[in-house]
């Protein structure tokens, strides 16, 4: 059965008559999304009050503990929740009739599930500019892990969340709740962004009256992150590396104050780094679990930036401890990536002798070389996380024709990509054997992923393709939705090897792009507008890269066939001049002048000048390549020794591609760390 509410319907929130906090969250969040999407009039009621045939459509948040007894037996089989605690978040939607009135039920194990399940419900509303629609529903899902979430990082200039609002983080972390999350976690501060600050203990010292005023507005986001996290049922947790500190901070003799690391080996330095994180906790007193990490960088592997496992495990403890004596009892994970077999041999041992359960959890990307060592041996009373970057799934996108080779790949950080086969991949290869498979999101432009990540964390998981439609129904409408699922997969198709060639499925999801975007239902603009431009710049930016390859192959192809010029001919340096006569006119400044307007609409999406947005303008360096050669080829011309225009072409020779291969194959790896 199909059930139809008109625009300018009214409609019930039915509570319990004692309703918790979490009941009235859930039902603001429900009339906010209502309110965003048709125009509907909402009352949030107590049971006790509600009138069954007063409302065209009544809703009820409901635990199994507060769901009315003439309810209870409405459904068969009865709900049922494992033994688990952590699994209490079961959720349950229902469709009933009470006389004339659809009655939609969402019934969950626990009360912090009650906003889960409020999203669990939008995921089946369809929504159109006149109505919304939804079918007679019975669905039931748990969690398929305990832990669900994304770490968000906001580094300085390198991060699209580093110039947040309140007002930014409060929507973007309402959607993660939604969404089915329970967990939110942050990267408080990146320590050598901030030279010359040093802001604990009070009042703190500045570089300038600028870099304080940039502090203080940086640190009430982030202080704001923590609040609406845990106003939201996310339990806020905080990723903090050991051997950073604010360079002001550091005197030269405990470490590089450039860098901002310290040199944990010495007991002054440990010292001071203990001062600094207790000092930002205090100044975040939600943060529940802290995420301690060995590394400078959440995602890096190198094995020379760890610290030995056994400073990283005193130094927790002492953490531990003396947020114990403040009252205030912090579950810690460990980061374990870069450590080698003997390090974590250390590690396991010191942990199975400790008498309490002082470390909760080990945290691994599941690709860090040690994971199946972490897995196999880590011992079993601690639980095993895992965190994976959500901002790219390619490692090597595009190669130029270069003498360094190595230095002319655009990284997979470098370019955020939409491969949702590719990430539902990376998710079951570790989530199953996890307490939490969690993920680091870098910017806004991941956003897609990180709601696949999410849908993906719940039993019984949708579709791939049902998830890309169900996107597109919570932020375009029903109409536009289909549209949206084809532009996905259009966008992912384009990246199949060899790639970016696939121009055909670039241009098709601008097509679908244009056919949602004239669907989307008018209160709906202000949710889709900035999400459209993101998957329209993904689009245009696939073109860009295929015509890109196309010249590359050119400019390839015309270096071969002068490759294989007779010797004599390059002895003489004809060659090398008909060379440069060609290089200096190779026609790549229109294509040049399209990366730089990709450049601009990332900057002005993203209202800041950040390294995801000079990323776009290192892909395209219109001159690099055509530069490096001229200059090499005018050495070799005016040059007095006889051999060096030929010794010049050997190294051409050498550089180049061998014939049989194209641009870009060979270049892919799903999978790889961002």
């Amino acid at each position: 059965m199909r059930y139809v509410v008109p625009a300018g319907s009214v409609m019930a929130l039915v509570l319990p008559a004692f309703s918790s906090r979490w009941f009235k969250k859930a039902a603001v969040l429900l009339q906010q999304a209502f309110h965003q999407r048709l125009d509907l009039s909402c009352f949030t009621v107590s049971q006790a009050e509600w009138v069954a045939n007063r409302f065209g459509l009544s809703i009820h948040l409901n635990t199994l503990d507060t769901l009315a007894p003439e309810w209870q037996s409405r459904f068969d089989p009865p709900l049922s929740l494992l033994p688990y605690p952590d699994y209490a978040e079961h959720i349950a939607v229902r469709t009933v009739e009470a006389e004339t009135t659809p009655v939609v039920f969402v019934v969950t194990g626990s009360e912090k599930a009650l906003i889960g399940g409020a999203g669990a419900l939008l995921r089946h509303f369809r929504f159109y500019a006149d109505r919304m629609e939804f079918s007679r529903l019975q669905v039931d899902c748990r969690p398929l892990t305990p832990l669900r979430g994304v770490f968000f990082a906001n580094r300085a200039d390198s991060h699209s969340y580093f110039n947040f609002t309140d007002a930014q983080w409060e929507a973007l972390l309402t959607d993660h709740a939604l969404w089915g999350n329970n967990l939110a976690g942050c990267i408080p501060v990146h320590f050598p962004d901030w030279p010359g600050t040093a802001p604990w203990p009070e009042p703190g010292e500045f570089a300038s009256a600028e870099s304080r005023i940039m502090w203080e507005a940086h640190w009430r986001t982030q202080q704001a992150f923590c609040k609406h996290a845990a106003a939201l049922g996310l339990s806020p947790a905080a990723w903090m590396p050991l051997h950073t500190a604010f360079p002001a901070m550091i005197p030269p003799e405990l470490g590089d104050p450039r860098a901002g690391i310290l040199d944990l080996a010495q007991t002054e330095a440990r010292s001071l780094a203990a001062q600094l994180h207790e000092a930002l906790l205090l100044n975040l007193p939600q943060v529940e679990r802290i995420w301690l990490s060995p590394v400078l960088d959440p995602v890096s592997t190198s094995p020379t930036a760890s610290p030995s496992p056994n400073i990283v495990l005193d130094m927790a403890l002492r953490l531990r401890e003396s947020f114990e004596q403040h009252g205030r009892p912090l579950e810690i994970w460990l980061g374990t990536s870069g450590y080698g077999e003997e390090p974590l041999d250390a590690l396991f041992t010191r942990l199975a002798h400790l008498t309490s359960s002082a470390i909760r959890a080990l945290i691994c990307d599941p690709e860090d070389p040690s994971f199946v060592q972490i897995r196999r041996e880590m011992p079993l009373p601690i639980q095993l996380l895992t965190a994976m970057p959500l901002s790219s799934a390619v490692k090597r996108i595009q190669s130029l024709v270069s003498f360094d080779p190595e230095g002319e790949y655009v990284f997979s950080g470098d370019v955020p990509v939409i491969l949702p086969r590719a990430w539902a991949e990376r998710f079951f290869s570790s989530a199953p054997l996890t307490y939490g498979a969690l993920g680091i999101s870098s910017g806004s432009h991941d956003e897609f992923v990180r709601f696949l990540w999410a849908a993906l964390s719940w039993l019984p998981q949708p579709e791939l393709d049902e998830i890309m439609e169900q996107y597109g129904h919570w932020y375009f409408g029903a109409e536009a939705a289909p549209c949206i699922r084809d532009a996905l997969a259009a966008l992912e198709a384009a990246w199949s090897p060899p790639q970016p060639q696939n121009r055909e499925k670039a241009e098709e999801a601008l097509a679908r792009l244009d056919q949602a975007e004239s669907r989307v239902p008018p209160r709906m603009r202000g949710l889709a507008e900035f999400r459209m431009q993101l998957l329209r710049i993904r689009a245009l930016l696939d073109l860009a890269l295929y015509d890109k390859s196309l010249a590359d192959a050119q400019l390839v192809d015309r270096l071969r066939d002068l490759a294989s010029c007779h010797a004599s001919e390059i002895s003489h340096g004809r060659i090398c001049q008909d060379l440069l006569k060609w290089v200096n006119h190779f026609p790549d400044e229109s294509l040049a002048a399209r990366f730089h307007e990709l450049g601009e609409l990332r900057r002005a999406l993203f209202r800041s000048h950040n390294l995801h947005v000079q990323a776009v303008d290192r892909i395209w360096n219109p001159s690099r390549l055509r530069r490096a050669l001229a200059a090499r080829l005018q050495a070799a011309l005016r040059s007095p020794a006889p051999g060096e225009p030929q010794a010049f072409w050997e190294e051409l020779r050498r550089g180049l591609p061998s014939g049989g291969e194209e641009p870009g194959n060979d270049r892919s790896s799903a999978g790889s760390q961002a």
